[in-house]
């Protein structure tokens, strides 16, 4: 298996993302992860992967959140827990385009 990595890239007109930039990724037991936050039956999920978090932490309110943390047995004990704004003002500003 290989090594984790971070990849930039530019917006083309034609709205496509061309990756440019492949960068060395961070440690993968404390990379961030991003995703849409769910909760079955009181167990919080991004994925496949359990979150959790320490006590009296708040959970942003559903949609798509950045977690970091540590991974430990196929769990993220969480550090920070925060909604990722970028993806849901790239969703506002696409659902205001649409027509119909």
């Amino acid at each position: 298996m290989g090594e984790p990595v971070q990849v930039s890239g530019l917006r083309r007109p034609d709205v496509r993302i061309t990756a440019n930039r492949p960068d060395i990724g961070p440690d993968p037991q404390r990379a961030p992860l991003h995703g849409g936050l769910r909760s079955d039956a009181g167990v919080l999920r991004i994925g496949t992967l359990v979150l959790s978090l320490p006590p009296g932490m708040t959970q942003p309110r559903g949609g798509a959140v950045i977690a970091t943390g540590c991974v430990e047995a196929g769990r993220m004990i969480v550090d920070t827990l925060r909604s990722d704004l970028q993806v849901s003002s790239r969703r506002a500003s696409s659902e205001a385009g649409k027509c119909g």
